[in-house]
This record gives C-alpha cells, sequence and structure tokens, in this order.
C-alpha cells in the first residue's frame, strides 16, 4: 500500500489453526484475549489501510442486512484498503461475541455456505463448486470464496467452474509462491491476470 496507494482491494483470508497435533506441539490455546490481540495488532500496524466491518455499518441493520439491502462499497472507494475475512471455524464464534455490533473489530467473520443466515454473514466459503449455488449468493450480496482446484488435485471442468460461478474470491494451491511447484504447473486466471473483470 505504500508503494501503490491507489491498489485494488486487498483480501486477507485468515484461517488461525488450533490442530497441535499436526502443527506445532508448543501452541498455546487461543482465547478472547489472544483475538484482541490480533485485532489490536491488525489496526496498529494497518492504521486507516485496514478496512473494517465498522465502516459500512448502517444504523438498526445488522451488517448482513447492509450488504443485501444497500450493498458494498464500490471499488473505487476501496482503492488502496485491505480487507482480513477470519475462516469460519472453531473462532468464528467467540471473535463475534467479542462485540456482536461488530463495531470494533478488525476483521469480518466469514460464514460456511449454510451459515449465510447469521446476522454476521458477508463472506462465504463455500469449497465446492456449484455455480447455481454460489450465482445465488453473490446475487444476494454476499462475497463468495471458491476453490480453482480440489487440494492438490486439479480438474480443469473445476477450474472452469469455479470462473462461471461468479465467486469473487478463487482460490488454489498450485499458486505462484510455492517453490515446490514446476513453473508449468502453476494456474492463472485467463490471459494470466490476477484478476476477472465482470462489468
Amino acid at each position: 500500500s505504500d508503494n501503490n496507494p491507489n491498489h485494488i482491494p486487498i483480501i486477507m483470508l485468515m484461517e488461525i489453526k488450533d490442530d497441535w497435533m499436526i502443527l506445532d506441539h508448543a501452541l498455546q490455546q487461543i482465547g478472547p484475549e489472544q483475538l484482541e490481540t490480533l485485532d489490536q495488532l491488525l489496526m496498529d500496524k494497518l492504521g486507516d489501510t485496514l478496512f473494517k466491518p465498522s465502516e459500512m455499518l448502517e444504523t438498526g441493520k445488522s451488517i448482513m442486512e447492509t450488504i443485501t439491502t444497500t450493498g458494498w462499497p464500490s471499488v473505487q472507494s476501496l482503492l488502496g484498503k485491505v480487507i482480513f475475512v477470519l475462516h469460519p471455524g472453531s473462532f468464528t464464534t467467540p471473535y463475534y461475541e467479542l462485540d456482536q455490533t461488530l463495531s470494533t473489530q478488525a476483521m469480518f467473520p466469514g460464514v460456511y455456505k449454510d451459515d449465510v443466515n447469521q446476522e454476521y454473514a458477508t463472506f462465504v466459503v463455500h469449497n465446492d463448486i456449484d455455480i447455481l449455488s454460489i450465482s445465488a449468493l453473490v446475487n444476494q450480496g454476499f462475497i463468495v470464496r471458491t476453490r480453482i482446484d480440489d487440494y492438490l488435485v486439479f480438474e480443469q471442468d473445476n477450474y472452469d467452474h469455479a470462473i462461471l460461478s461468479g465467486a469473487q474470491i478463487l482460490s488454489s494451491d498450485f499458486t505462484i509462491g510455492r517453490s515446490d511447484l514446476n513453473s508449468v504447473d502453476v494456474i492463472y486466471l485467463p490471459d494470466g491476470k490476477m484478476i476477472v473483470y465482470r462489468s
């Protein structure tokens, strides 16, 4: 952001891991205090660059009601901003319960596709590529993340369907940052672009 202050909004999906058996035996339990510390770290380091839920809340509406009625801020108004989304999981509820108005949190709590009725639902993780389901969620105002590939398995049909679905965030394990991946195996969007423009 310092070098390119008008970049397109950057969305970071924060997946907090707590499976110490396969990660690190020294991991400590994560509770409300640690979640608040993480929030404060994001706000301290990113400052005004961080776009928080509170910046789009409307009086008398949950954030889910805001996006499904009024909609999201324009891309133009979010240039230079960074958005953090907490990946849905065991930390979603305790994070939301820090402040159920979302007036003080740094991140948007994410939900899975079956939890879009939650008042905090804005970003939806929809791992299976179902074009009709994803398109319906996008049309309702949700920002949807789906996968281009199935973990370490790439199929052209999945790639094509992910793009056709209209999901705004496409994830892949075949990315350019992997040192163990041959360059010919890296997955790119059409024409080698980082984003797909939809009119």
